[in-house]
């Protein structure tokens, strides 16, 4: 800017940006004004006035600035402010003394189509502090001159751009590589959780298809021998009997199956009543007590704190997890040993719980097992080795139907002693003894 006004024998020159309130409105230019503001990017000054021009000013509030842009992208000059009309006080802060001369080339900035005007990006502003001609061979100088500065402008806007893109696009990489890693890790451990998921939906469907089978096979068999002829009504009986209990067997998995659904989806019913649970134990003891002690020489030992003990519940669901828990520890049972039913009650703050306890000895739950006791298809190991039945839903129906009574149940399994394999096994039940609603 200083060898310009050097070689053109000038006192002031300067370079002012543009900024567009609306830059598509800003293209078309007429007799309307524009709106946005001016900065002065640089200049030279060798006038000595008593105050500097605004370093940043509206365009409403320099006529100059508005008649230089509705001129683009012709040159405005004149040879002395005093021809001028109309003058603000910004203007008149460039053109102190009055009879300044001044120039004005727009910098104009690229086309975006043939039928557009180009933008004009600021001014190159020239001022002698006297009156003074422009002479033709000057103005084609000053517009060269604008057209090295206009190109200098675009491809210095056009290098931030891109460097902000570049610097954008740099960001964006380093973002999707930190997810990628992050995805990476985490689709490794969800195939590592499908795989387990997998193992067990196997470990499931060859479980649920013995269950299956099995009843099936001996129904199967028990109507074949009923077939003939010569049949004593002592085993036709035995084999009425043999359908009965498939038959049962059968019809409890597939109940089972269904109460599941019903619990996942939150439609199973809840019929709360008041059970004794003097006669409840009574009955469970009725039912498992000959049969364990017929198979294993197994015993089923009841306790109960306290005479007349109640409790309001859904009286399906609690004999469900009643059943199914001491189902469990006659299978696991060692032969010769005794399970435990102990039922009490306990003060929970403002009301009282019931308390129930399941203890068995014999095969017990390894530490690895213990958490997973609860899930799905989930069964112990080395039972189907030992050809224990079930379907690996017993556990898991429990837990689901003990939330379902606003309950908790927890287990603990520990090695009875140093000299011998067998486990102390105890599952822990608590329900609320009275429940007048559930949500």
């Amino acid at each position: 800017m200083g060898l310009v006004c050097t070689a053109l024998q000038l006192d002031r020159g300067m370079i002012l940006m543009l900024k567009y309130k609306n830059p598509l409105r800003a293209k078309g230019r007429g007799k309307h004004s524009v709106k946005g503001t001016a900065t002065i990017a640089c200049q030279t000054d060798q006038l000595e006035l008593a105050s500097q021009p605004k370093a940043f000013f509206s365009l409403d509030d320099s006529q100059l600035c508005q008649t230089a842009w509705q001129n683009a992208p012709n040159c405005l000059y004149f040879d002395s402010a005093a021809t001028f009309p109309n003058l603000t006080t910004i203007d008149l802060d460039w053109l102190a003394p009055h009879g300044s001369a001044l120039l004005m080339m727009p910098l104009m900035g690229k086309k975006t189509s043939d039928n557009s005007a180009a933008m004009v990006l600021g001014f190159l502003v020239l001022q002698h502090d006297s009156p003074r001609h422009w002479s033709e061979d000057e103005l084609d100088l000053i517009d060269w001159i604008g057209v090295q500065i206009s190109t200098a402008i675009i491809n210095h806007q056009t290098l931030n751009q891109v460097q902000s893109i570049v610097d954008e696009r740099t960001a964006q990489l380093k973002s999707s590589l930190d997810v990628q890693a992050k995805l990476s890790t985490k689709m490794r451990q969800h195939i590592e959780q499908l795989q387990k998921l997998n193992q067990l939906k196997d470990d499931f469907m060859n479980s649920m298809s013995h269950e299956l089978k099995t009843p099936l096979t001996s129904m199967k068999m028990a109507i074949k021998m009923l077939r003939q002829a010569q049949i004593s009504p002592e085993m036709r009986e035995r084999y009425l009997d043999i359908l009965e209990q498939e038959w049962h067997r059968e019809y409890s998995l597939i109940k089972d199956l269904l109460t599941l659904q019903q619990l996942e989806s939150g439609e199973l019913n809840y019929s709360p009543q008041e059970l004794d649970l003097t006669q409840t134990l009574a009955n469970l003891t009725q039912k498992y007590a000959p049969k364990w002690q017929l198979d294993k020489e197994v015993g089923l030992t009841t306790i109960i704190s306290e005479p007349n003990l109640k409790i309001y519940t859904d009286a399906e669901s609690f004999e469900h997890i009643l059943n199914e828990l001491l189902s469990n520890a006659g299978k696991y049972s060692d032969p010769d040993t005794e399970v435990e039913l102990m039922v009490s009650s306990q003060s929970n703050g403002k009301e009282r719980d019931i308390v129930i306890s399941v203890t068995n000895v014999g095969t017990g739950i390894t530490p690895k097992e213990l958490p997973h006791i609860f899930d799905k298809f989930r069964r112990g190991q080395g039972v189907t080795d030992r050809a224990v039945p079930g379907t690996g839903l017993g556990l898991t129906l429990v837990q689901y139907l003990v939330e379902h009574l606003n309950g908790t149940i927890e287990v603990t399994s520990d090695p009875l002693n140093n000299e011998s394999a067998a486990f102390l096994t105890t599952f822990v039940l608590k329900l609320p003894q009275i429940q007048p609603s559930v949500g």
